[in-house]
């Protein structure tokens, strides 16, 4: 493994022969004998945002949707050496003044390397930021890690989250005196992780040090393989903690053969300000999900309603998305169902549209006349629904009930808490001093 005076930022090897292959990382087409040709350098940004928004379809990391240029650009970025040593020499200069060395106890979470906002981000963003305020009063501490197999990156720049990442190779050379490592894992790498973390060279590097894994399953969608769970569980105590209270009903959650704690997100009703439908635009939001139905359903709205705003989230702060829905009468996902388009819209006074999905509701949504049974159902309705709603009466009956149903499913303080018992529960120190609330 290669030393912190080296710069390099890669996890495993220290060898400077490019990214193992893996699912999301493909030798880039048209390359012969390792060497890259004209064609392969592809470091425009517009590119780059490119690859971001074809990985962040795929979930953060997941594989099957980069087409042959998007797919080169981003090999490209991930063989860099130039762009990998010039962060990694900045992260290296930033870890003295973030972190004392002497640190013995550190909390890791993984996220992905793209500088692109989304929920998933949003929500590591968070467990990072709680985790910091729960275990640095007693000595303990908490670090933001871009995945292993993922360029480096400093900083997210499109959240309001001020978080400042590192490599988790970084942290094991600069706390030698390392005695427990918990690190949140993303489920969709946990595949990848089973490699990472049962390879030689990590085992050797943390024989001294108490691993646990923690799998943060924030899609049900993207539920691990109890096999991937039973290799981590050779290297060290390994928990999932769910993002949804469905989840804890799903059979195969529940066969991962680890403990399963609910967590929740950050999401609650506290942070957001609710404003009246006099207050509001003449707005529908509509999620960036692909589905066969939405360009027949967005036609109709178009239609019905000629002078009602769609506006589809893409390339958009958060800062500005919150902004967005604060202002808008009505949210449209065409995503999970259960997520932030609409439960953000929700909190912020707006009315969401959704499909039931039982995989992320759970059956009290049921009641709900804009959380349809289907698409079909959803293509036939909600044009009736929209014009029914959008009377200030009918709106603010309704906006209650969504409001009061999702208010008793998030509720920040006790998302900090269950993150605090988690610690608690597997012994790290620092969990008994009272968290400071973020102003």
């Amino acid at each position: 493994m290669p030393g912190v005076s080296s710069c390099e930022t890669r996890f495993l090897s220290d060898r400077d022969d490019g990214p193992r292959e893996s699912n999301h990382t493909r030798v880039a087409e048209g390359t012969r004998s390792g060497r890259r040709t004209n064609r392969n350098v592809l470091m425009d940004l517009r590119v780059w945002n490119r690859t971001s928004a074809a990985r962040s379809r795929a979930g953060m990391g997941m594989p099957g949707a980069l087409d042959r240029l998007e797919r080169r650009a981003y090999v490209w970025v991930m063989r860099n050496p130039v762009r990998r040593r010039r962060v990694g020499r900045v992260q290296l200069g930033l870890l003295p003044q973030m972190y004392d060395a002497r640190t013995q106890d550190l909390a890791v979470v993984l996220a992905p390397g793209i500088d692109r906002v989304s929920g998933g981000v949003l929500s590591l963003s968070s467990v990072f930021a709680e985790s910091r305020r729960i275990l640095r009063p007693q000595g303990s501490d908490a670090m933001m890690s871009t995945l292993p197999r993922d360029p480096p990156l400093v900083r997210y720049s499109k959240t309001s989250i001020d978080v400042t990442m590192f490599q988790l190779s970084q942290a094991l050379e600069f706390f030698p005196g390392l005695k427990r490592l918990f690190i949140h894992i993303p489920e969709f790498y946990t595949s990848l992780a089973r490699r990472d973390f049962t390879h030689p060279r990590f085992r050797a590097r943390t024989q001294r040090v108490r691993l646990h894994f923690n799998v943060l399953l924030q899609n049900i969608d993207l539920i691990p393989r109890p096999a991937d769970i039973r290799a981590l569980q050779q290297v060290g105590a390994v928990t999932c903690t769910t993002s949804h209270d469905a989840y804890l009903q799903n059979e195969k959650v529940n066969a991962l053969g680890c403990p399963i704690r609910r967590l929740s997100t950050y999401v609650s009703p506290e942070q957001y300000e609710r404003d009246p439908l006099r207050l509001r635009e003449d707005i529908l939001v509509v999620s960036p999900d692909p589905h066969p139905m939405k360009e027949l359903i967005l036609k109709d709205i178009r239609a019905a309603f000629p002078n009602l705003r769609l506006v589809v989230v893409r390339n958009m702060s958060y800062k500005d998305y919150k902004s967005l829905v604060a202002r808008a009468k009505w949210s449209l996902t065409f995503g999970e169902g259960l997520d932030g388009y609409f439960i953000e819209t929700i909190f912020s006074g707006g009315v969401g549209f959704a499909v039931y999905n039982p995989g992320f509701f759970t059956p009290d949504f049921q009641g709900l006349r804009t959380v349809y049974r289907d698409y079909g159902q959803l293509r036939t309705q909600i044009l009736t629904d929209l014009r029914e709603l959008d009377v200030p009466t009918e709106y603010s009956a309704y906006q209650d009930l969504q409001f009061r149903t999702c208010s008793t499913h998030y509720n920040f303080d006790a998302y900090v808490e269950r993150l605090r018992n988690l610690y608690r529960e597997y012994s790290f120190p620092g969990t008994d001093a009272p968290v400071p609330r973020a102003d």
